[in-house]
C-alpha cells in the first residue's frame, strides 16, 4: 500500500490510503482487546466513516480541479488574446520591428521590416544587423548597442542598405529586452527617407526664395532708383515750371525799376542840355540809379539762389523763408490786389532744405492766386499761419476762393493733374510739393476745405 501511495502522491488519493491504513491499525486494536461482537462493529464503524470521508475528500479535489483547469482555460485564451494582439501590433506597424540577439543576429521581423529592406522573412532572420548597415560604420554600430545596453534605450538616425542595394536613410529607436533569461535588442526602424525629401525640397525652395529675396531686394532699389529719377525729372520739370512762372514775375517786379532807371538817364540828358548839371547833381542822379540797379541784382541773386538745390538739411527759420518766398510773388499778388496776411512767429525753426521747402510756398501761393483769379474773388486774401504742434512745425495756407471740388480735391496731388487749359498749366507744382514734403522732408503735405475756402498743412 505505501507503494502505490507514492503514483497518488500529489492527489487525494495519499489521504484515502492514509485512512484506511489508520483504519486498520485500529481494526487491529480492536480485534486484540475487544470481544469479537464489539470488534466487528467497531470495524464496520471505522470502514464506514473512512469511506464517508473518503468520499467527502474526492468531492473536494474534483472541485478544486475544476476551478484549477477553468483558471487554466481563461488564462490561456487571455495569453491567446495577447499573443494575437501583439502578433497583429508588430506584423502591421507603420514601422519595422527587429528583434536582435545580442551579437547582433536577427531573431524575429515585422512585414514592414521586409518591406523596408527587400528580403524575405527568412532571409532577415539568417542575417546580422550589421549586414544592413553601409559598409564602413561598423564601430559606429558598436557603439549604439553599447549604449542601449547602458541607457536602457537610445534613438539616433542612420544610413541602412536594401537587399537592391540601395541605401535608405532610417530613423532608430532601440531597447534592451530580458526575455527569458537572455537579453535581446528591440529596434523600431522608421524609413524617413521622404521626410529627408520633403527637408532636402525645403531647403532648395528655401535657397530658391533666399535667391529671389536677394534678386528681389536689387530689382526693388532698380525701381526705386528709377522712382526718384522720375520724380527728379518730375521735380526738375516743376522747376522748370516755376522758373518760368519766376521770370514772369520778375519782369513784372522790374519794370518799376527800369522804369525809374530810364527816367533818371533822361533827367541827366535834359539838365546836361540845359547847362543845369552840376556834379552834386550828377551825384545824387548816379546814387538813385545805382540803388535801383542794386535793388535788381538782389533780385537776380534771390532767384539763381532759390533754384540752386539743397545737398544737405539745416535748420532754417520758417518766416525768413515764408517772406523770401513771397518776395517773388509779392509784385503780383499787389498787382491783382491780393492781401497777404502771415502770422508766423520769427523763433519757428524747422530742419529741413529751405530752398526746396521755399519752392513748395511758391507753388502753393500760386495756385491760391490762380484759383482766385480764375474765379474773380471778391476781397481776395490769402492769410499763412504757422505753429508748433508735438515737435513738428505746421504751416497752413488758407484762400478764401471757395475751396476744392470734392471730385477733384483726391486728385490734386497726382503728377500732371490740373484742372487749367492746355498749355497753362503743367499739373506738376502740387505734386512736386508733396514730393518734397512726404520723401525729402518726411512730414506731410495735405489739403482741405474751409468755410471760406481751401487750406493746404505742411507739417515738418
Amino acid at each position: 500500500m505505501m507503494s502505490y501511495q507514492k503514483i497518488f502522491l500529489r492527489t487525494p488519493w495519499r489521504l484515502v490510503l492514509v485512512f484506511l491504513l489508520l483504519a486498520c491499525c485500529h481494526a487491529a486494536l480492536c480485534l486484540s482487546y475487544l470481544d469479537d461482537r464489539t470488534c466487528w462493529l467497531m470495524c464496520g464503524i471505522t470502514v464506514t466513516l473512512t469511506g464517508a470521508s473518503a468520499a467527502i475528500v474526492i468531492l473536494l479535489w474534483r472541485q478544486t480541479q475544476i476551478r484549477h483547469l477553468r483558471e487554466m482555460c481563461d488564462a490561456e485564451r487571455e495569453h491567446l488574446a495577447l499573443s494575437q494582439q501583439y502578433e497583429a501590433l508588430t506584423r502591421f506597424a507603420n514601422d519595422g520591428i527587429l528583434l536582435l540577439a545580442e551579437d547582433g543576429g536577427i531573431v524575429e521581423a515585422n512585414e514592414r521590416a521586409v518591406s523596408i529592406y527587400g528580403y524575405s522573412w527568412e532571409e532577415l532572420l539568417r542575417l546580422n544587423i550589421r549586414d544592413l548597415r553601409v559598409p564602413g560604420n561598423e564601430s559606429e554600430l558598436d557603439e549604439k548597442l553599447a549604449l542601449t545596453k547602458e541607457r536602457g534605450g537610445i534613438m539616433f538616425e542612420s544610413l541602412h542598405r536594401r537587399k537592391s542595394g540601395e541605401t535608405v536613410p532610417v530613423e532608430v529607436s532601440s531597447r534592451i529586452l530580458l526575455l527569458e533569461g537572455k537579453w535581446f535588442f528591440l529596434g523600431i526602424i522608421r524609413d524617413i527617407s521622404k521626410r529627408r525629401s520633403a527637408e532636402a525640397q525645403v531647403m532648395q525652395k528655401q535657397r530658391e526664395l533666399e535667391d529671389l529675396n536677394r534678386t528681389l531686394e536689387d530689382r526693388v532699389r532698380e525701381e526705386v532708383a528709377k522712382n526718384r529719377e522720375k520724380d527728379h525729372l518730375i521735380i526738375q520739370q516743376g522747376r522748370l515750371a516755376a522758373m518760368g512762372e519766376m521770370i514772369g514775375n520778375i519782369a513784372h517786379q522790374w519794370r518799376q525799376p527800369l522804369n525809374v532807371v530810364g527816367l533818371l538817364c533822361q533827367s541827366l540828358q535834359e539838365m546836361h542840355r540845359q547847362g543845369e548839371l552840376t556834379g552834386e547833381q550828377l551825384d545824387d542822379t548816379v546814387c538813385q540809379a545805382m540803388e535801383v540797379i542794386k535793388f535788381m541784382s538782389q533780385t537776380m541773386d534771390d532767384f539763381r539762389n532759390f533754384f540752386k538745390p539743397d545737398k544737405e538739411k539745416k535748420e532754417f527759420s520758417v518766416k525768413e523763408v515764408v517772406d523770401r518766398s513771397l518776395s517773388f510773388l509779392r509784385p503780383h499778388l499787389d498787382y491783382h490786389n491780393i492781401s497777404i496776411v502771415v502770422n508766423i512767429d520769427k523763433e519757428l525753426i524747422v530742419t529741413g532744405y529751405p530752398n526746396e521747402y521755399a519752392q513748395v510756398i511758391i507753388n502753393i501761393l500760386g495756385n491760391s492766386k490762380d484759383v482766385i483769379l480764375e474765379r474773380g474773388t471778391e476781397n481776395p486774401a490769402i492769410v499763412i499761419n504757422a505753429h508748433r504742434e508735438y515737435h513738428r512745425t505746421i504751416v497752413t495756407i488758407q484762400d478764401n476762393a471757395g475751396g476744392i471740388s470734392d471730385d477733384i480735391i483726391g486728385k490734386i496731388f497726382d503728377p500732371y493733374f490740373t484742372t487749367k487749359r492746355a498749355g497753362e498749366g503743367s499739373g506738376l507744382g502740387l505734386y512736386m510739393s508733396k514730393t518734397i514734403i512726404e520723401k525729402n522732408m518726411l512730414g506731410s503735405l495735405s489739403a482741405f476745405n474751409t468755410a471760406a475756402g481751401a487750406e493746404f498743412r505742411i507739417e515738418v
